[in-house]
């Protein structure tokens, strides 16, 4: 079975730490990506060399450059990122 693919989208590093610690107390495999805000999420989703391709996005609202809710308007009108 394939690992599901968790990209976490924040800029905080305690939070992300916070989620890591987390994520491995559910002992399951999983694939996590991190970036830093949406304009760095948008990059990697958009890189066909990374080719990925997530299962759950955990995403803050709250972040510099780009928060949440415009990260979420840009996928979704992006139609190379809606599936």
């Amino acid at each position: 079975m394939k690992k599901p693919t968790i990209l976490l989208i924040e800029d905080d590093e305690l939070d992300i730490i916070s989620v890591e610690r987390s994520l491995k107390k559910l002992e399951s495999d999983y694939v996590l990506h991190s970036a830093y805000n949406g304009i760095e999420a948008l990059k990697m989703l958009r890189d066909v060399n990374l080719g990925l391709v997530p299962d759950v996005i955990l995403l803050d609202i709250n972040m510099p450059r780009m928060n949440g809710i415009e990260f979420l308007k840009v996928i979704r009108e992006d139609k190379n990122l809606t599936d």
